[in-house]
């Protein structure tokens, strides 16, 4: 065994747990969830986007999401549609609309093409307020 950790299943995709730095690897089966580190047991959360796999502490994470849903449901984008990956493109561009009013940002059209899926919409969301 040569020390590599590995999370759920071996054949998914590799990166390192944002805390420890530790090798991981990780087959989400949906487009957000969380699950502890293997080396540091920190709980991580991750989202899968149409780039990969992105990490973050769960701990960080927590209260945006908790702001964010609060903005969603105020527009009424169903947040369970959002978590399993079952959104139209309307509902997206809903989406990053309702986010940039809510933090006053300026989305630049070349970000928002980035912007293919409900993941690649909570990575960009969460690597903007975190």
């Amino acid at each position: 065994m040569d020390g590599t950790a590995s999370s759920r299943t071996p054949e998914g995709s590799p990166d390192h747990c944002p805390i420890c730095r530790a090798a991981i690897r990780l087959e989400p089966s949906q487009i957000v969830g969380d699950l502890p580190c293997p080396s540091c047991s920190v709980l991580l959360w991750f989202v899968k986007t149409t780039t990969g796999v992105h990490l973050y502490d769960a701990r960080d994470v927590k209260p945006v999401f908790e702001r964010l849903v609060v903005v969603l449901a105020d527009r009424d984008i169903d947040v369970t549609r959002l978590m399993t990956g079952k959104i139209d493109s309307i509902e997206l561009l809903k989406l990053v609309m309702a986010a940039e009013d809510s933090a006053g940002w300026n989305i630049t059209d070349e970000d928002a093409e980035q912007i293919r899926s409900p993941g690649d919409a909570l990575h960009y969301l969460l690597s903007r307020l975190l």
